[in-house]
């Protein structure tokens, strides 16, 4: 969960906007590309906890199946397979 994606190469910018548009989808919360920080994509735990910040603001607090970031490596490494 900590391994930092971008220093390794796993996302580069066509796999970052693929992973907001899927989180977008898969979480129900829309996200502001102008106020990304990229440390914030940095690695599936502070992914995790970028997405449960954002419920909290738009009011979403819900179970999603990919809570333990599963899902999120997932989508990680699906956008690094195309």
């Amino acid at each position: 969960p900590e391994t930092d994606l971008i220093e390794t190469g796993l996302m580069d910018s066509l796999v970052f906007v693929e992973l907001l548009f899927q989180l977008e989808r898969d979480w129900s919360v829309t996200i502001a590309v102008e106020t990304v920080d990229l440390d914030q994509f940095r690695s599936i735990a502070s992914i995790v906890a970028f997405i449960g910040q954002l419920e909290t603001v738009q009011g979403r607090a819900h179970v999603h199946p990919a809570q333990d970031g599963a899902g999120l490596a997932g989508a990680v490494k699906v956008g690094t397979a195309a």
